[in-house]
């Protein structure tokens, strides 16, 4: 018990130094926006802190004190003042449009008046909007971090 609160004090410190940007992510889907914003930023950053937690306050210290603190929760992210929304409405910041279903799923996500088509293996595609929601989810992080649809597009290359 001693060992790991110094830990996570040493831990606190070096990351109060180095500011880097973090990621926190909470809501259902928590878990699979995780593991798809991770492809999407470790081809383009390697300073990046993605956090998967379902209490926040748990991570109030790491947002505090990051460079670029980004909150993504279920159908939208924060990034300091600034909210991007997501989902398959076309009001949503970022959206699912043209979703087809045959031994994958193909879609296209539109932002700023722009789109660049998706595709995902699937291995169950009754349940198609699970499978996207945590795509929109990382394509609103990389476009906060300054990346564009098709350098996302291309690091996802997604197989689910």
């Amino acid at each position: 018990m001693i060992i790991t609160r110094y830990l996570l004090t040493m831990n606190k410190i070096k990351f109060f130094f180095l500011k880097p940007e973090v990621v926190v992510i909470t809501g259902q889907r928590r878990k699979q926006a995780k593991e798809i914003i991770l492809r999407v930023l470790d081809q383009h950053f390697k300073d990046v802190l993605v956090l998967e937690t379902d209490k926040t306050e748990n991570l109030s210290f790491f947002a505090r004190h990051s460079k670029l603190p980004i909150l993504v929760d279920d159908e939208k992210i924060r990034v300091q003042d600034e909210i991007l929304s997501f989902g398959f409405d076309e009001k949503k910041d970022v959206f699912a449009s043209d979703v087809k279903v045959n031994g994958g799923i193909n879609f296209k996500v539109n932002y700023k008046g722009s789109f660049v088509p998706f595709w995902t293996a699937s291995s169950d595609n009754n349940n198609y909007q699970e499978q996207i929601f945590p795509i929109l989810a990382a394509v609103c992080v990389g476009t906060a971090l300054d990346l564009n649809l098709v350098e996302i597009s291309q690091s996802l290359n997604v197989e689910s």
